[in-house]
């Protein structure tokens, strides 16, 4: 591999003090579940949005007092 191109993994080993090991077994669990995956991110990112919203409006309440 050329030295200007990196292993994913291992990118992913370094960022994530994770190692190998944990990734592939994570990458084995999607491959065997995505849908589920997939449907709990959904799920994740609406409850953040939800909640960055929420925090938007009292802060908006705040500045009106």
């Amino acid at each position: 591999m050329p030295a200007d191109e990196h292993d994913p993994v291992e990118t992913v080993c370094i960022e994530a003090d994770m190692c190998v090991r944990q990734i592939k077994l994570a990458v084995q669990f999607y491959e065997a579940h995505p849908n589920e995956i997939e449907a709990k991110t959904a799920d994740n990112r609406a409850a953040a949005k939800r909640i960055e919203e929420m925090i938007s409006e009292r802060e908006r309440a705040i500045a009106h007092g």
